[in-house]
């Protein structure tokens, strides 16, 4: 029973399936065994001309594979799971005057995303909560669509980044501050599992809550050196899908998280 990710090709060899199973070669024969007679499980079958696998020696590592290959790959057979999530996020932009701008979004990979969240109202909640401790401005963080200044601003609750009285360097100063705050409150730590043989072990990286890759390392010589592990890890795309699988796993598996100081 060998957990990890498959794939199958139709007849020019462009990949139309993938799947991720605990046990690859159970789940592919189920497949073929039970697939329907009219719908998309005979289909599928019916323009599977090869099949190919990649193990993973954990099942974390397969479900995270799995979300990075379907995205990557956009098979036919995968629609429902073809879309990065719709969750939504806040990222940051800096407009021609050179003010840092806040803003909810659902989840794009090409922003520079900082934090992300399941609905809209967390985030604007979220949002909302961070203006006020950061005195920053609500019309440049678009919680409010206003043609002048912001309505924090006659009350002292704005200094004025949004009619130019406060220059862009001491309001983007806040937004540092507060990005960096959010890092600080964000753990770095490894996730240790099973490799692909005895020898091996698997290692997941997140970085002040962003996950930035896995990777494989020799474990048969007992303790192995930081460095080591850090330089095995291939680095990859963070997306809503991948934090919701780190958190899911975290609840389930909370021992086998390893702190990076």
């Amino acid at each position: 029973a060998q957990p990890g990710v498959y794939y199958f090709l139709d007849g020019d060899n462009n990949i139309i399936y993938v799947g991720k199973a605990k046990n690859i070669k159970s789940r592919v024969f189920n497949h073929f065994t039970y697939a329907d007679k009219h719908g998309k499980e005979n289909a599928l079958r019916l323009e599977t001309h090869h099949i190919t696998y990649e193990l993973t020696g954990n099942e974390l590592i397969a479900l995270l594979l799995e979300s990075e290959e379907i995205k990557r790959r956009t098979p036919k057979f995968n629609e429902a799971q073809k879309l990065w999530s719709h969750n939504y996020c806040i990222f940051k932009y800096t407009d021609q005057l050179g003010y840092d701008h806040l803003a909810i979004e659902k989840y794009n990979r090409k922003k520079e995303v900082l934090r992300i969240f399941s609905n809209y109202l967390d985030a604007r909640a979220f949002l909302i909560e961070q203006i006020k401790e950061y005195t920053l401005c609500p019309k440049l963080c678009h919680i409010q669509t206003v043609n002048n200044a912001c309505y924090n601003y006659p009350n002292g609750d704005c200094y004025g980044a949004c009619v130019q009285k406060e220059s862009a360097t001491f309001y983007n100063a806040r937004i540092t501050a507060m990005i960096e705050d959010w890092e600080a409150e964000s753990a770095t730590y490894y996730l240790i599992g099973n490799g692909r043989n005895n020898n091996e072990s698997s290692v997941v990286y997140v970085e002040k809550g962003h996950y930035l890759g896995f990777g494989f390392f020799d474990s048969s010589l007992g303790q192995t050196p930081a460095e080591v592990i850090h330089d095995c890890i291939k680095w990859r795309p963070d997306t809503p899908d991948v934090q919701r699988i780190l958190a899911q796993y975290l609840q389930q598996f909370p021992g086998n998280r390893v702190s990076v100081l």
